[in-house]
């Protein structure tokens, strides 16, 4: 992530949602007008083998995005290289969306095919600083494996509900061995897991730590002062009116 001297990098989350519709090219360009260091966004696999970006699994009451063709989505969601062409040298948090469903179940072969074709596409010579990301280390190790280009980093987002906790002291250090054995060099908490002793512990182990979503200015100003490595945000104009 070595494309801005800025610590911590300002990440708008889908670009700047609360005045652009997310996860959209003007949402995208509007974050990096407002100063954010880049942007962090969603990626889906379509049937025909595109990736788009989107957050949710389905679009309206038309099916599973991974069932549909891209030309069966409008054109306000974007194909992945188009949000890449327009970041230029920015940095680019990706989110993989392949995360086991509600009933623990797991697509295997889905989330292969998603991997793949993300490796595909960010070998190629481009500006972009990447970090690709998921909830699922099945998933991130996944697509760490098929990875020769060492430049783009990797790291696990992690939720309370995954910790069954409210604090980040229950991020243990065996977790946090177990993404830095497995290549990953980043791990993103939610912001009610942020403690300073875990933004310690993860200097000690040589992880970076990143945090979500963090919009209330006065819990951004203490995230700065612990310095952590990134901030993802909805409103990145005012929390890089900050530093």
């Amino acid at each position: 992530m070595e494309n801005s001297n800025r610590n911590p990098l300002i990440l708008g989350h889908r670009g700047s949602p609360k005045s652009q519709i997310e996860n959209t090219l003007e949402s995208f360009q509007l974050a990096i007008e407002e100063g954010a260091d880049g942007v962090e966004l969603d990626v889906h696999l379509t049937r025909d083998g595109k990736l788009v970006v989107f957050h949710d699994d389905t679009y309206l009451q038309q099916g599973f995005i991974k069932n549909m063709d891209a030309c069966d989505l409008p054109d306000f969601i974007p194909h992945l290289e188009e949000v890449l062409d327009l970041l230029g040298s920015k940095t680019v948090d990706i989110e993989l969306k392949a995360n086991p469903d509600s009933f623990g179940d797991f697509d295997e072969v889905y989330a292969h095919n998603l991997c793949q074709k993300l490796v595909e596409i960010l070998e190629k010579p481009s500006d972009c600083s990447t970090l690709v990301t998921s909830f699922s280390i099945r998933t991130i190790d996944a697509f760490r494996s098929q990875l020769d280009k060492k430049a783009i980093r990797t790291g696990l987002l992690i939720t309370p509900i995954d910790q069954g906790a409210v604090t980040g002291s229950q991020i243990g250090a065996e977790l946090m061995e177990k993404i830095k054995r497995s290549g990953h060099s980043w791990i993103l908490p939610h912001r009610a897991l942020l403690t300073k002793d875990l933004v310690e512990r993860s200097n000690e182990i040589g992880l970076d730590l990143g945090v979500w979503t963090v919009n209330d200015l006065d819990e951004a100003r203490i995230f700065i002062g612990l310095n952590v490595a990134a901030i993802i945000t909805d409103v990145p104009k005012f929390v890089v009116g900050l530093l």
